[in-house]
């Protein structure tokens, strides 16, 4: 999982980060789990800690959803560091990849 999150940052424009990548992710957790809601689509909201290219560490957030990938087969995730998101493509302190 922690690939994949660097990955979906690492697609992000890199004016997104700074230029700066995710080169390991610690502390990680499932905040939620969410099937059966508005969405039929289940999703696992987690956080972890981003240790980033430039030493610094960040809050990463992260949704995974079940069967959302390429033409509906796989697992699609969106990740968001909060303090960098500075055009707010995740929503204020990345709220469309926190559980609701």
């Amino acid at each position: 999982m922690q690939s994949a999150v660097a990955g979906t940052l690492a697609r992000a424009q890199v004016d997104y980060a700074g230029g700066r990548t995710i080169t390991g992710i610690t502390k990680i957790r499932e905040m939620r789990y969410q099937a059966n809601g508005v969405s039929p689509l289940a999703r696992r909201y987690c956080r972890g800690t981003a240790s980033l290219s430039d030493g610094s560490l960040r809050a990463v957030h992260y949704m995974v959803e079940e069967n959302a990938g390429f033409v509906g087969v796989s697992w699609n995730v969106e990740a968001c560091l909060g303090p960098l998101d500075k055009w707010r493509v995740y929503g204020a302190y990345c709220s469309t990849t926190r559980p609701r």
